[in-house]
């Protein structure tokens, strides 16, 4: 018993002391990481490119009088997609204390900075809760695939190479969301009331929810449904009902509602609030325990060493 205790007790302490040396040595970690080539010349450059997109995007896309002109919800692609990459390229650096918090802080300032270059040089100005809306949704992509590449680095052993490949292949899978999951759609909806049918049903729901494309499509139009009402529901910016998209995915006869971005309280017959989370808050909820988890677990020395001296 006297030694069960001995062990819960230094175990105890020498977790405390890890975590709390750890705590300590973010700052230092987090410094080098933004004084890094790899780092600070693509956030030097998200200015560049929020200033440039929309004279570039203009000559591919016509001039427009929509709310939200095509080039300009382009743009927003072309950033989310640059986070994207260089979140999988930032998380090919060589480990570090508190490396997948540095990069996804390193994702986040990107994403604000090319963003609010954005927001300056576009012609149509939009509102400053839509700039928050589309910054908010990236942001917890970026968590989501740092979350993603800790824990399966964890699962594999430490093995880095093999977690990153698997994380840059689940995100093509998500990306192209889009593109392969039509056929196992129609397969599932062949059943109706079925296990199978509730199952294509999730599958459409997954890809609406998890897809970085789709999810950014839905905060698009959920800014238009939050612009004060000065936009109907025929013009607001709509990705995935555009005649292209909507037939090659997976047809015009079925309706498959947007997925709600931010927190929301709903009030309900009797004055009952409900207060509902979405897309945004859930997938923070369970990225950033599971990062910051992960390089807790993944910076801590072994124990042996403690155990070992123990009477």
């Amino acid at each position: 018993m006297h030694y069960v205790l001995g062990v819960m007790h230094w175990s105890f302490r020498g977790t405390m002391f890890d975590f709390r040396s750890q705590l300590r040595a973010f700052p230092s970690a987090l410094r080098g990481f933004f004084v890094s080539r790899a780092v600070y010349v693509p956030l030097a450059s998200a200015l560049i490119l929020g200033l440039a997109l929309p004279t570039v995007l203009s000559y591919a896309y016509p001039r427009s009088s929509a709310p939200v002109p095509y080039a300009l919800a382009a743009a927003t692609y072309v950033i989310q997609f640059a986070a994207i990459l260089l979140t999988l390229a930032w998380m090919g650096v060589d480990p570090f204390a508190w490396k997948h918090l540095c990069v996804w802080l390193a994702s986040v300032l990107f994403l604000a900075l090319s963003l609010g270059a954005l927001a300056l040089s576009t012609p149509q100005a939009q509102p400053a809760g839509t700039w928050f809306l589309m910054a908010s949704i990236m942001a917890a992509q970026t968590a989501l695939l740092c979350a993603l590449h800790a824990l399966l680095v964890i699962v594999l052993a430490q093995a880095p190479r093999a977690a990153l490949q698997l994380t840059v292949l689940l995100t093509g899978v998500l990306m192209s969301g889009l593109l392969w999951s039509r056929e196992p759609i129609h397969l599932l909806s062949r059943y109706p009331a079925s296990r199978e049918s509730r199952a294509g049903d999730r599958l459409t729901y997954g890809v609406m929810e998890l897809s970085p494309p789709v999810a950014l499509a839905a905060a698009w139009h959920e800014a238009g449904a939050s612009s004060g009402g000065r936009l109907s529901e025929g013009s607001r910016f709509d990705l995935i009902r555009a005649p292209l998209t909507y037939e090659v995915w997976i047809g015009s006869y079925q309706a498959v509602p947007y997925p709600a971005i931010m927190p929301v309280t709903e009030v309900r017959a009797g004055g009952q609030k409900i207060w509902r989370p979405n897309l945004v808050l859930t997938l923070l909820f369970w990225a950033l325990p599971t990062l910051l988890l992960g390089d807790v677990l993944l910076n801590a020395p072994p124990k042996r060493s403690r155990l070992a001296t123990l009477p």
